[in-house]
């Protein structure tokens, strides 16, 4: 049997121990076990009356009834709370303090009963010995009295016919339970007319959101408790709630992590790449634009629109729209997910890899709210759509909210007798308030994604607690905590809290225990009212400081200001004078506040009271930041602001005195050069430890140190002397440089040792290379001068320029300056994806012909190489692990060109070869450590390491520590160890100070500017263009050389009419052929690996989707266009915006309509085929450059080399360097070729 505790307040236990003083037969223990046990069937109280049923042994029931006598002498009542201001808040504030029942004792005032005659009680079972003796059946109905007074103590003085609450005009208002959050809907929603101020997309396009550092508020929130709350009759719940808080700070990890059978260890690898393209791109004003021949588009001239089919890759804006809807009764959250790809090239069941969902149209799926919530935590970019930016950090909200115990419960009414309880942020957090904040403005106004059953669409405020709050409760959820006590039988209040259940309002004891749990935890909703409370405490003035401890005298002040007002704060006695009709709100206040400011009555008549000793102490270390998270700003003097806590720090200093003059030696040597030693850091200066000792001798919890206040708690010195007495570890280079770089609190550098690891970093000015054939911009001859400072101190670097800001030209000016300074004694291996290794080559020939390019590619590879003892030439065939020679070699070459998957089939006769220097390019494609490709990769030894990358690889951290992991091995550590120190913080809760101490000690060997800076604006042109290298491959070049031979043959014998149509025709069929095989053969499949430039235009996408930008696509043909297309969507995941002449003008109309032209963040524009017409080509281009004027335009010219597309580039080229004219007359030209000059132009070459 449970058992219940009656008297669990004050007001109750008197009531109580009145009765118990005159049982003397021991009625009301027989009573209380009736009570326990359900037998009181019903009760109603009217005024001083009270009926009862209670179960019988003899009926169904006794019929039982008690008449309280009324108490005599209210007006005494009256007149102690009239002259105590602070009675009259807390019964204002629907509370009846313990200090009222004392004052009222020694006032005399007959509250209690003193006798059974006070109580007339009958029953109408036959052992009721008369009103003097109760009956146990009288007995248990005095208990659910005495039940309902520690609910509302109120209900005592209504029995002895004194109405409180209508003497003093408390509102009904006051004592109902309101609905736990604001419910603002959308003017949408509300009716109103939004033609006039709807804001355009563009406008609300990104809005940052700033996680925050928000430590753990269980402390604060069981501070604020108070102990033994009546709503629960089996538990003391502030126990209960230490417990749970308890249990969230070791759970909610497991909470969070996917754990479930459909989230697999294939997350980790491509699938969840795929995942987070599907998920992250939403809706946009702008659905579909494509077009190539047939109607002009009013931003494209009908010439272009002729002889181009182009469209555009919108990777910011595509069709899946998030919106979560809720129940009032919030029961099982929904998220709907949109997307057109859902109906055939992303089935979401193989997408989201068995989670569950609930398909509720063609292109829409429904998922629970938490387990989608955990998904998006896995996901590490917050690129896409605005519904999906906003959901992407709501789930790192609620996830942080969740951790740090922000949340406390909340009555949710469902009708007059059911409730249930929900989780809500503690919004009187200021930390939590302005996380809420800057989640809400990122909430889609013109497209709100959570909608309230019976309200529609919210605003953002509401919509964002909202959708929070639905987290909260759904993580409480699934946290499955149950309190020890009672644990397999837990009481109804229990189920409620702990396994969301509906509480339904059935037993005698239950009508007030909605408005009981309300009350316990309203004090976090503390500052709700239009008043404006600053606590002041100012410096004494006029009293010296303490001389035994240097501590001055302060004063602590009260001061308000109307919210309706203008105007200064006032102390709080003036202001209770001055706004009358603002009493009954400041006595309300005053009442929740007291229990945490002594003497706070006080400032009701004077402007502030005095801090001293350990009320000085208490308030400035605890109580202060317990008010300011309860939303009360605090105004503290400057020196009481930023209070020292000492710390234990390793110090390191020279070994030999100045160690700063030693910048010659190796970084390996570090140690070596160092001492190391235990020491106390205060602020800004470390004392020895026996000095620290000295210091806190005393035992008090702030003292004075050189100008500032340090504060000691007994827990932390023991912490720190415990410590201390530990061997001093020895740190590593890497740890000393990691320590100097992000300021690590647990290292104290000396000057000297500061000042020579920041030698090693410092970027130096070289000379340009003689050889180099190019003027570098400024921002590249910086980029060559920090990666070449940086490999001098014998590191490696990752050059991460955003996209078309020539990391190719920075790093071939650093091998030309390697090989001139004589230290490219052996070659670099250079590994790049292969559809680059054209372009490399030939960027090379152009920019530095004196370096020497061997490829390492193809069938027929081999590394010309010469014997490093002999000197002698030979061809080392790359035999891969059968390999038996062991002698080292040196490649003829300087440079070595291979591709990743060559590196990795032959990575053991590349791990045989001497190396200089090895670079990668694309690093991107080392980002799974895992991967046979990156385990082959790091393998390799080489001098220096050198990583390019395009790609931000900010966003994905576990790709960056695998670069990293590539370029300085060990320095970030295991990938565990960095995931627990970086990623998992940065990640999901985008920690700021874990990611700006990981942006520190990785800057100085990773360069990355963006097109958007301002200093790299000014040195661009406004439009880049480049020739882009595809290689054909082996399906093309057959093709490609049997058509060739087919038709030179036909044209031999041909007429001048007819040879001329046929060359058009063979124009036409080798550049489908260069397309994609499927672009000339209508049976062929689209296998982007058939195609040179098809493998090319994905390695580019990618980049390209993974920054959210846009590209514009142009091709000649409208079966390559659909072909691209179909291959974007199912390579990539995303929805490309085709617009092509062949379309119905309503079809055009419609996507163009839906694009609304609205294309000012196009910023890449892809020729894939070429038209040989310069000037239909540059108009096309100046089009898109027009549409994207707002940032410089990157075009990329696709050509084949080896082909006829190569030859005839070459040719205009020339053409256009000695007269700057174009061909204006298209291909017209090669058909007044020879048969020779043909042969030549046509004939592939390798």
């Amino acid at each position: 049997m449970v058992r219940n505790v009656y008297g669990k307040t004050a007001w109750g236990k008197a009531f109580l121990d009145a009765l118990g003083a005159f049982d003397v037969s021991n009625r009301l223990g027989r009573g209380k076990t009736y009570a326990n046990t359900g037998k009181v069937l019903s009760i109603n109280m009217q005024g001083s009356q009270v009926q009862a049923r209670v179960q019988g042994s003899f009926a169904p029931f006794y019929n039982v009834g008690i008449q309280f006598s009324k108490m005599p002498d209210s007006a005494v009542l009256f007149d102690v709370v009239g002259k105590n201001p602070m009675l009259l808040a807390h019964i204002l504030n629907n509370e009846l303090p313990s200090e009222l029942l004392t004052k009222l004792q020694e006032r005399r005032v007959q509250l209690l009963p003193r006798s059974w005659s006070e109580m007339k009680g009958s029953c109408t079972c036959p052992d009721n010995p008369g009103p003097g003796n109760p009956c146990k059946h009288l007995a248990a109905v005095y208990h659910i009295i005495t039940t309902e007074i520690d609910q509302n103590p109120f209900t005592l003085f209504q029995l002895r016919g004194v109405d409180l609450a209508k003497q003093f005009s408390i509102k009904q208002s006051a004592t109902e339970v309101p609905y736990p959050l604001p419910v603002q809907r959308t003017r949408d929603a509300a009716g109103a007319s939004t033609s006039s101020e709807e804001v355009p997309p563009e406008a609300e396009a990104v809005q940052p959101v700033k996680l925050l550092k928000i430590a753990s508020n269980a402390n604060f929130v069981l501070g604020c408790l108070a102990n033994n709350p009546p709503f629960s009759l089996s538990l003391n719940y502030k126990d209960v709630m230490t417990e749970f808080y308890t249990h969230v700070g070791k759970k909610h990890k497991a909470v969070m992590q996917l754990t479930e059978p459909w989230w697999t260890a294939a997350q980790e690898g491509p699938a969840k790449d795929r995942l987070q393209r599907v998920v992250s791109h939403s809706r946009c004003a702008c659905q579909t634009f494509l077009l190539l021949k047939g109607q002009p588009c009013p931003c494209f001239s009908a010439t272009t629109y002729r002889r181009f089919a182009i469209f555009f890759v919108l990777t910011a804006f595509l069709h899946l729209s998030f919106s979560l809807r809720l129940s009032k009764n919030f029961a099982k959250p929904k998220l709907l997910l949109t997307n057109q790809l859902f109906e055939a090239e992303a089935d979401p069941a193989e997408v989201f890899c068995g989670m569950p969902f609930e398909r509720v149209a063609p292109d829409t799926i429904s998922v629970d709210v938490l387990p989608f919530f955990k998904v998006l935590l896995q996901l590490p970019s917050d690129v896409g759509s605005l519904s999906y930016r906003f959901f992407f950090y709501a789930a790192r909200v609620a996830y942080l909210l969740f951790s740090t115990c922000s949340f406390t419960p909340a009555v949710l009414p469902l009708d007059e007798r059911r409730f249930k309880i929900v989780f809500k942020p503690l919004v009187s957090s200021a930390a939590v308030a302005e996380q809420l904040e800057s989640l809400a403005a990122a909430y889609p106004a013109n497209d709100p994604c959570v909608v309230l059953d019976g309200e529609g669409p919210l605003a953002a405020e509401s919509g964002t607690l909202h959708c929070v709050m639905a987290a909260l409760t759904r993580s409480v959820a699934k946290l499955d905590f149950m309190h020890k006590k009672l644990k397999d039988n837990p009481p109804k209040e229990s189920l409620a809290f702990w396994r969301q259940q509906d509480f339904h309002i059935m037993a005698l004891s239950e009508p007030s225990t909605a408005a009981a749990i309300a009350k316990y935890f309203g004090l976090f909703d503390l500052l709700k009212f239009d008043i404006d409370v600053e606590i002041r405490v100012l410096k004494s003035e006029t009293e010296a400081p303490d001389p035994a401890t240097g501590i001055s005298p302060y004063t602590l002040g009260l001061w308000m200001k109307r919210k309706d007002a203008g105007g200064e704060h006032a102390p709080l006695h003036s202001f209770f004078q001055q706004n009358p009709d603002k009493k009954e709100q400041v006595l309300k206040f005053l009442s929740s506040l007291a229990p945490y400011l002594e003497g706070i009555e006080k400032l009701l008549m004077q402007a502030s009271i005095p801090l001293r000793g350990s009320t000085f102490e208490t308030f400035i270390i605890d109580t202060a930041l317990l008010l300011a998270n309860l939303g009360i700003s605090v105004a503290l003097p400057r020196e009481l602001k930023k209070i020292i806590r000492p710390r234990a720090v390793v110090r390191a200093s020279g070994r030999d005195g100045d160690a700063s003059n030693k910048s010659h030696q190796s970084y390996l040597m570090l140690p070596q050069l160092l001492t190391y030693d235990w020491q106390i850091a205060v602020g800004d200066v470390v004392i020895t430890v026996a000095d620290f000792k000295q210091m806190v001798r005393e035992g008090r919890k702030i003292i004075r140190y050189k100008d500032e206040y340090v504060a000691l708690s007994s827990e932390e010195i023991k912490a720190m002397l415990e410590q201390v007495a530990k061997p001093v570890p020895r740190l590593s280079s890497s740890d000393l440089l990691k320590a100097s770089l992000s300021g690590d609190r647990a290292v104290w550098l000396d000057a000297d040792v500061t000042q020579l690891l920041a030698g090693m970093t410092r970027s130096k000015e070289f000379p340009l290379p003689q050889g180099l054939q190019a003027q570098l911009r400024e921002y590249q001859q910086k980029g060559f001068c920090w990666l070449t400072s940086i490999l001098s101190h014998g590191f490696g670097g990752i050059l991460a320029d955003d996209m078309g800001l020539g990391k190719t030209i920075q790093t071939i000016t650093v091998l030309l300056h390697l090989k001139e300074r004589g230290q490219l004694t052996s070659p670099a291996l250079l590994v790049v994806p292969t559809s680059l290794i054209s372009n490399w080559e030939k960027e090379i020939a152009r920019f530095a012909p004196s370096l020497r390019v061997t490829t390492f590619y193809g069938g027929n590879r081999k590394l010309q190489s010469v014997d490093a003892n002999t000197g002698a030439v030979q061809a080392a065939r790359a035999a891969g692990p059968d390999s038996t020679k062991k002698a080292r070699v040196e490649a003829a070459a300087d440079v070595i060109l291979t591709s990743y998957q060559c590196m990795r089939i032959d990575v053991e006769a590349l791990r045989k070869q001497r190396l200089s220097c090895l670079v990668i390019d694309e690093a991107q494609n080392i980002k799974n450590n895992k991967a046979a490709t990156t385990k082959a990769l790091k393998s390799i030894k080489a001098g220096f390491r050198i990583a390019l990358s395009g790609t931000p690889v900010e966003n994905n951290l576990s790709e960056l520590h695998s670069i990293f992991d590539f370029v300085m091995p060990g320095y970030l550590g295991t990938l565990k160890d960095f995931a627990t120190d970086f990623s998992k913080d940065i990640e999901v809760r985008r920690d700021e100070e874990k990611l700006a101490k990981l942006k520190a000690v990785t800057a100085p060997f990773m360069l990355r500017r963006l097109k958007t800076d301002r200093s790299i604006i000014k040195d661009l042109p406004d439009k880049i263009v480049s020739d882009t290298f595809a290689t054909l491959s082996k399906t093309q070049a057959a093709l490609y050389e049997g058509v060739v031979q087919e038709n030179l043959e036909k044209m031999a014998t041909m007429e001048p009419a007819a040879r001329r149509g046929l060359i058009f025709k063979l124009l036409t069929a080798l550049k489908q052929i260069c397309n994609h095989p499927a672009n000339y053969n209508a049976s062929a499949a689209m296998v982007p690996d058939d195609s040179g430039k098809a493998t090319l235009l994905n390695t580019l996408l990618e980049t390209i989707i993974e920054k959210g930008e846009k590209v514009l696509i142009f091709t000649q043909y409208v079966r390559m266009a659909h072909l691209l297309s179909a291959m974007i969507k199912k390579t990539h995941l995303v929805q490309p915006l085709l617009l092509e002449g062949s379309m119905s003008k309503a079809d055009r109309d419609k996507g163009a309509g839906g694009v609304g032209l609205n294309l000012t963040a196009g910023n890449h524009v892809v020729h894939y085929d070429l038209w040989w017409n310069p000037a239909v080509e540059a108009q096309a281009t100046d089009r898109a450059f027009r549409i994207g004027q707002q940032k410089n335009v990157f075009v990329y010219r696709f050509i084949t080399t080896g082909t006829f597309e190569e030859k005839i580039n070459e040719m205009m080229s020339k053409k256009k360097e000695l007269s700057d004219l174009s061909m204006s007359t298209g291909e017209s030209w090669i058909a007044d070729m020879s048969d020779e000059e043909l042969r030549q132009l046509f004939a592939r070459h390798e």
